[in-house]
């Protein structure tokens, strides 16, 4: 025991630790004040006993990077709670905001949905800049577009998630496009123009959803099926579509330079996210792209789990909001599915070898939805028992849709090629449409339970039993587990 206090560990351990104290800090901020923190002098004390950490770099030692951690989250907080308090006395109240559309707006042909931050509340006579987040919501249709700055008034409603309010059916002051303009925007708008002109509708809507992220013009009846049979993550922009993206830069440029790999995927990486916006999902599934794109040319070893702890806590210092916000904790915890569970059920059915395309689709899927659905099943009460299957016979051909509905777009200039591979494309396409709509019509494939019921969520510990044995059986070594490999 005296040994195991005084040993040397390895600097990966001392950021791990200073991470996981940042999302302990910005935890405790939502259950109690911190004001304490509330001090920019506190920042040198942390700094201080991370250099004491890494000058002795012992295990004894590894609380004060811990405490070190909990003192940034504790800051960090601090600096939004303040915000959120002034945004919750306007409750109920009319007020002026203006504020930047982060996220593709929703229509759904009824309401038209809107997520907007970079907050000012006020009129031009008195304003004052807000951290923070709101969810607006108009009735009918709204021609807006992501990174339009508007100007609203209407009645505040508390927020909900990480939201600090809501605003229902606002009166709109005044719109401005951005200046200058958001040319990733405008790159995926007349992207997507040229594809449609190869691809008919509704094929084309959903082949940009798996490529760009983009749903807004999916019909309602389809995306209402695809929520049924549980596909709706294949349509938003996550960390699947960008995986898929990665690994194939990685493979493509590996054959000229590793560094040529490296450099093409960041670039990817990066523009990929400015196409889609940076959603909560999207800054967890980048950072992990862009580690492990960093780890793998650089010939490390990075445990999955140090990884996500890593991310976590980087995500949370741009926004401690997101440990509210649903989609950023089911992208964790999918992704945990697939860099954990998943190599462990592959080692334990699979041994040495290694399963097929499809094969590992099938593991990766239900890897990521046994971590979810607990979870799911917390929140809203409901599950498709026929998800697994639908998964299955879509996702192994997503990739060459993807692949074919960009070489569509790509050579609209040149129609002849254009018209053949888009013919190819909306053949997929309409297969998938095709699987989604009849398991979306099976009623019997729903089960519902009452929701709220923590008793739910203790279905993580037979998860959590059955991961420490495939472990102990197999004696897996997660450091070969790599997501551009």
């Amino acid at each position: 025991m005296h040994y195991f206090f005084l040993r040397h560990v390895h600097r990966s351990f001392i950021v791990v630790a200073c991470s996981i104290g940042i999302a302990i800090g910005i935890t405790l901020g939502f259950v109690t004040n911190l004001w304490i923190f509330h001090s920019p002098w506190w920042l040198a004390v942390s700094f201080a006993l991370l250099i004491i950490n890494f000058r002795i770099s012992r295990a004894i030692v590894l609380c004060l990077a811990l405490l070190a951690g909990v003192i940034i989250g504790g800051l960090r907080i601090t600096l939004d709670i303040g915000d959120r308090q002034y945004i919750a006395q306007f409750i109920d109240q009319e007020i002026e905001v203006t504020g930047t559309i982060y996220e593709d707006p929703e229509s759904d042909g009824g309401t038209t949905t809107l997520r907007i931050g970079n907050l000012i509340f006020g009129n031009d006579a008195n304003q004052r800049s807000v951290s923070g987040n709101l969810y607006v919501r108009f009735y009918g249709r709204k021609d807006f577009e992501r990174s339009f700055r508007i100007s609203l008034v209407g009645k505040l409603s508390a927020g909900f998630g990480s939201f600090a309010g809501t605003l229902y059916n606002p009166s709109v002051v005044k719109i401005l496009t951005p200046d200058p303009p958001d040319l990733a925007l405008e790159f995926r708008n007349n992207f997507a123009d040229s594809t449609k002109k190869f691809i008919p509708e509704p094929e084309v809507d959903l082949s940009l959803g798996y490529l760009l992220g983009q749903r807004r013009a999916l019909p309602g009846n389809l995306l209402d099926a695809l929520k049924v049979v549980g596909l709706t993550h294949i349509i938003v922009a996550s960390g699947y579509n960008l995986s898929v993206l990665v690994r194939l830069s990685r493979r493509l440029f590996k054959r000229v330079s590793r560094f040529a790999a490296l450099f093409f995927g960041l670039a990817l990486t990066i523009a990929f996210i400015a196409i889609t916006g940076f959603s909560p999902s999207m800054a967890r599934a980048g950072l992990v792209s862009c580690l492990s794109l960093l780890v793998w040319f650089f010939g490390r070893k990075f445990h999955p789990a140090k990884l996500l702890i890593l991310v976590a806590s980087a995500t949370l210092l741009l926004n401690p909001f997101y440990v509210q916000d649903l989609g950023w904790l089911l992208s964790f915890l999918s992704f945990a599915g697939v860099l954990i569970v998943a190599p462990l059920f592959t080692a334990y059915f699979y041994g040495e070898a290694k399963p097929n395309f499809i094969a590992s689709t099938v593991i990766e899927t239900t890897a990521a939805q046994i971590c979810c659905l607990p979870l799911l099943l917390f929140l809203f009460g409901t599950s498709s028992i026929i998800s697994l299957l639908a998964n299955v016979l879509i996702l192994p051909t997503i990739p060459v849709v993807m692949f074919l509905t960009f070489i569509t777009g790509a050579t609209f200039f040149l129609p002849l090629v254009a018209s053949a591979v888009g013919w190819v494309a909306t053949q997929l396409l309409s297969y998938h449409i095709a699987v989604v709509h009849f398991f979306g019509s099976l009623d019997w494939a729903i089960v519902n339970i009452s929701p709220s019921n923590p008793l739910v969520l203790l279905t993580y510990l037979p998860v959590i039993a059955a991961i420490t044995f495939m472990r102990y059986r197999t004696k897996f070594r997660f450091l070969e587990v790599s997501l551009v490999e």
